[in-house]
């Protein structure tokens, strides 16, 4: 199945008027289907965030998991993980957190159109500006109603994928050859025997290895696990063994 994507983004204002701005997303890479992988970010701001009582600039969370169940324009999803990010003036905190709540409900056609009446409760909020509603059930907690958006893409920085439950992928360097240019060209092989060769610059570290390994292999939220010739795993910061 094709790559599906949904989109909810808001600016609005809170009760301190401050303006509030977010931007939540659910990607679905094998296509909505139950069973098939769910991938969410979302990012919050608004412009107080930074005094109290927030005391962080603005936050963003990553999300991975599978649709559990899919009713008419209401999505579920059983998430395997949750990862955050908090900025602040001088530094940044990373942290696993619980995952997303509520359903994702999607839109029956266009951006601004209406899903059907009985995919809210009584309790729902409307911005009118941008048709997007925020449903909450009978247990408080809030639904998302988005727009399709199957372009979308998730930035997904190193950090949050080393605090989700991803695969790993396991290569060794077999050999390696300095061609023109100040390139490298690196023969790996898998655990099932197989080679592939990757280029990287002659002076790069470990962590370039992995991204040009999960480039070429399209590996996408799987981790790349670099072994040397004699066994060792390296970080993504160490030094390559040529």
């Amino acid at each position: 199945m094709a790559r599906v994507g949904w989109l909810v983004e808001t600016n609005d204002f809170n009760e301190s008027m401050a303006t509030v701005c977010t931007e939540t997303a659910w990607v679905f890479p094998g296509g909505l289907q139950v069973g098939r992988e769910v991938q969410y970010f979302s990012r919050w701001y608004d412009d107080l965030a930074c005094k109290p009582p927030f005391g962080f600039d603005f936050k963003e969370s990553w999300a991975i998991g599978e649709v559990a169940g899919i009713d008419g324009a209401v999505v579920q999803m059983e998430w395997s993980g949750a990862a955050q990010r908090l900025v602040f003036e001088d530094r940044e905190v990373w942290s696993v957190v619980p995952p997303p709540e509520g359903d994702l409900l999607m839109k029956a056609s266009g951006f601004g159109s209406d899903v059907g009446s009985d995919d809210f409760s009584d309790d729902h909020d409307v911005d009118p500006r941008i048709g997007v509603h925020l449903a909450f059930d009978d247990d408080g907690d809030c639904d998302h109603v988005a727009r399709r958006c199957d372009d979308y893409q998730i930035q997904w920085r190193e950090e949050a994928v080393q605090l989700l439950p991803t695969q790993a992928f396991v290569v060794t360097v077999v050999s390696h050859d300095v061609i023109a240019d100040d390139q490298v060209r690196v023969e790996l092989g898998t655990i099932a025997g197989g080679k592939f060769h990757v280029q990287i610059d002659k002076d790069a570290i470990s962590g370039a290895l992995m991204k040009a390994v999960a480039n070429q292999r399209q590996l996408g939220l799987t981790r790349v696990c670099i072994a040397s010739s004699a066994g060792v795993l390296m970080e993504p910061d160490s030094a390559l063994p040529f």
